[in-house]
């Protein structure tokens, strides 16, 4: 049997064929860890493949569906015989609803699957990992989270992103209940928002992205390194600021 290296940490990425993804597996690669990079098509993520090449086998491209929990478990038993340990939990994975602009446009099919996989996935990824999470050092998990996904940022607007908006506001209430449920365990859980960041969803939006993805990553990075179990249950930007997205008085 090969021994599991005990000093190099371990991260699993969801979604991480494209985008903020694949940007994750890229800067957690380059810094040595042993990123295990789970996407639907591993045979069609060319530019994972890559990264897989380039880091020297660093990068582990793994079939992962977060709406199909056997390829969840099948990328835990991965982990599990060649690493032993979780570090990081990265919930990128995520969609939006294409087409979908008010709600006469709504389509239930479409809404149940955006939800499957922007709020119930990151619940199951999750709740697979708890053994791996439990042996690792200051085990975190993070959720990517967004402000279409708050209550104020839709009041007086048109309701456009009912999918997208709707899951993302089932996720903020996911991250705490996760950190209340884990908090005993010592694992940190928070959930982060990357920004307003030009990626293959945000591309063709109305107001051009400020953010590209290294940035929003190498913030997102920086702010996980420094979470401590004080910060369970809270939400930050990517550039380590409290959002406040829970009002003080209302954690219940």
């Amino acid at each position: 049997m090969t021994e599991k290296p005990k000093d190099i940490k371990a991260v699993l990425v969801s979604g991480a064929s494209r985008g903020l993804g694949l940007e994750f597996v890229r800067q957690y690669g380059e810094a040595g860890w042993q990123v295990f990079a789970g996407c639907r098509q591993p045979a069609e993520a060319e530019a994972l493949q890559g990264l897989a090449v380039e880091t020297g086998g660093r990068v582990k491209v793994c079939r992962l569906d977060v709406t199909q929990v056997e390829t969840i478990r099948e990328t835990v038993g991965r982990i599990e015989a060649e690493a032993g340990r979780l570090d990081v939990l990265v919930n990128n994975a995520g969609v939006g609803a294409d087409g979908e602009g008010g709600l006469m446009k709504t389509r239930e099919e479409q809404m149940l699957y955006v939800f499957h996989v922007n709020a119930v996935g990151p619940v199951s990824v999750t709740r697979e990992c708890v053994d791996l999470l439990r042996r690792g050092e200051a085990p975190r998990v993070i959720h990517l989270v967004s402000g279409a996904g708050l209550l104020g940022a839709v009041d007086r607007e048109p309701g456009k992103q009912y999918s997208y908006g709707g899951t993302k506001a089932a996720l903020h209430h996911f991250v705490r209940r996760m950190a209340f449920d884990l908090e005993a365990e010592g694992i940190i859980v928070v959930g982060m928002g990357p920004g307003f960041v030009l990626t293959d969803m945000t591309r063709g939006n109305s107001r051009t992205p400020p953010l590209r993805p290294p940035e929003s990553v190498r913030g997102m990075i920086t702010t996980t390194d420094r979470l401590t179990m004080a910060d369970t249950g809270r939400f930050f930007g990517y550039d380590g600021r409290d959002t406040m997205w829970v009002p003080k008085g209302k954690e219940s």
